[in-house]
């Protein structure tokens, strides 16, 4: 009878949480003090800060997909202007270039044909206005 008090002591705890309870909201608190802990570390005090923010320093399977969504935007909107501006913003080469070297890019990457179908339709209606575009300027 004295050991069955006994184990029954042991296994309960203040308020009638039982041992494994105490482990399992132990272990719930370290978990969310250490997210907190995380959060406030990386957000106050050492943030990473953002550097090499032009989209030249894309790698080209990047630019390739920057390129296709110029060429969807071109779809919806068609306005030259904007896409050659948005074209311009890659910074190296003409509009025309930088869709050519997106389409070679996107075939090497596998793109679906309708994104293939895409880039040509872009690069098409770039050359269909290449004197004004071979400047870099926009029309």
């Amino acid at each position: 009878m004295v050991h069955d008090r006994k184990n029954e002591q042991e296994n309960k705890i203040d308020e009638g949480f039982t041992v494994k309870s105490k482990r399992y909201m132990w272990f719930f608190f370290s978990i969310l003090g250490g997210l907190v802990v995380g959060m406030i570390y990386g957000w106050y005090i050492r943030p990473s800060r953002a550097s090499n923010l032009d989209l030249n320093a894309l790698r080209s399977d990047y630019q390739a997909d920057y390129v296709l969504m110029v060429a969807e935007t071109y779809r919806t909107v068609e306005e030259m202007p904007l896409a050659t501006s948005h074209l311009l913003q890659l910074g190296k080469g003409t509009p025309i270039q930088l869709v050519q070297d997106a389409i070679i890019t996107a075939q090497g990457l596998g793109y679906s044909q309708q994104d293939m179908q895409l880039l040509a339709n872009l690069a098409n209606s770039l050359q269909q206005g290449a004197p004004a575009l071979e400047s870099g300027g926009v029309e």
